[in-house]
């Protein structure tokens, strides 16, 4: 078999440094309602609040403040209607966190802070959690039950020390949170995160990327997980007892900025990808599906450095879309795929280094949907990527192999 390596170019963006925070795009209170922190229309590394009463269809820039914020942050919302917090990072001359109650058009300085740290909100109106923002205290919470105006220690017993809360969630009734540890570690509290029960060490068990963020569901024992480096999206449930990868992003940018948003509906998620690089403008995408990603729509919007760029146009899912079930997988591997256009179409899977491991010529094929069983008795637990190549276009899903 002829030695083969994944693009260079591929695996430089897969591997570069995390630019963002996974609370960059919330749900508003109405359904296809969201806000996004996106690309400043003018100046470079000044990112700008935007509203979408559509999906993403239509945008709208909301931030009217005189506040500057130099870096990305992060974004949530309050379950009080049009109420949403941004967090500055420590990196700017004000840091600190805000409250919006118009919907995100004006803002207020509620609490100041040193570190950027973890938030969550969106149960209880008024009710914010954070980690404590300074060492040592790195492994407690604490509580705000006035829009983030004050905040009370949480005992968080049953949480050890010796870990870093993080990434914070809610579950779907009140007092329930769950703590992303360090070293992808997970804890869940049912009372206000005065006790922890130690759920799972997700990185051991199913290969999660230990160093991910975390977002409420929409059913109990339900979070999302985003793996940042390759852009993944996992689904765990039953309380960290089951886990699948329902989405897998191509490469996007050198400097990227995104995250993913929850509703109330099973299966209905947000995806925001965007250029945070460069010159001031450029592109901004957002994906939407409402049936964990087996089908989605993506609008692609293109800020230009004279004003926002209100054209979107609508994209189905990529020409050769591939699957790979089930994931993780043990010894029999499902590879579905579907292609538009009549040509050769070869399957290639690589290491998570990127070296060739194995390779099938499928041939001349006809359009429409196939699938080919691969049994993968000789590869070892791991990460894997799988690639379909037709003449038209090329596909690269991640998978992994738990024995």
């Amino acid at each position: 078999m002829k030695s083969r390596m994944l693009s260079p170019m591929l695996m430089l963006l897969w591997g570069m440094e995390v630019y963002g925070s996974v609370q960059m795009i919330v749900c508003g209170n109405e359904p296809r309602e969201i806000y996004f922190i996106g690309i400043h229309p003018t100046r470079n590394g000044y990112p700008v609040l935007y509203y979408s009463p559509n999906g993403g269809e239509d945008l709208e820039m909301r931030d009217t403040t005189d506040i500057e914020f130099s870096f990305y942050g992060s974004l949530m919302a309050d379950a009080a209607d049009s109420t949403f917090y941004r967090v500055i990072s420590h990196w700017d001359p004000y840091p600190g966190q805000l409250v919006s109650t118009d919907g995100g058009r004006n803002w207020v300085f509620v609490d100041s802070a040193e570190f950027t740290t973890a938030y969550a909100a969106g149960v209880i109106p008024g009710e914010v959690y954070r980690r404590l923002h300074l060492p040592p205290w790195y492994s407690r919470l604490e509580r705000s039950e006035a829009y983030g105006a004050g905040y009370s220690a949480c005992t968080c017993s049953g949480y050890p020390d010796s870990l870093t809360v993080y990434s914070l969630a809610l579950g779907v009734d009140s007092g329930e949170v769950y703590i992303w540890g360090s070293f992808g570690n997970l804890y869940y509290s049912e009372n206000y995160a005065e006790d922890f029960v130690f759920l799972g060490d997700l990185y051991t068990t199913w290969g999660i990327n230990p160093w991910t963020d975390i977002v409420n569901g929409a059913e109990p024992g339900e979070i999302y997980v985003l793996d940042y480096d390759p852009k993944i999206i996992w689904r765990v449930t039953h309380f960290g007892a089951d886990a699948e990868i329902i989405a897998d992003f191509p490469p996007m940018y050198t400097f990227w900025a995104g995250g993913i948003a929850t509703t109330s509906q099973p299966g209905e998620l947000y995806f925001l990808a965007e250029d945070a690089g460069g010159e001031p403008g450029g592109p901004m995408h957002i994906y939407h599906t409402t049936d964990y990603f087996q089908t989605y729509t993506l609008y692609e919007h293109n800020i230009e450095p004279n004003g926002v760029g209100q054209g979107t146009e609508l994209h189905p899912p990529a020409i050769g879309d591939l699957r790979v079930f089930p994931n993780p997988a043990n010894e029999a591997l499902n590879i579905s795929y579907e292609i538009a256009i009549s040509g050769n179409v070869e399957i290639i899977m690589f290491n998570i280094i990127g070296q060739e491991v194995w390779s099938k010529e499928m041939g001349a094929q006809p359009p429409g949907e196939y699938l080919y069983l691969y049994s993968a008795n000789r590869l070892t637990s791991g990460v894997y990527l799988l690639q379909l190549r037709t003449r038209k276009s090329n596909v690269t899903k991640i998978f992994t192999i738990l024995k």
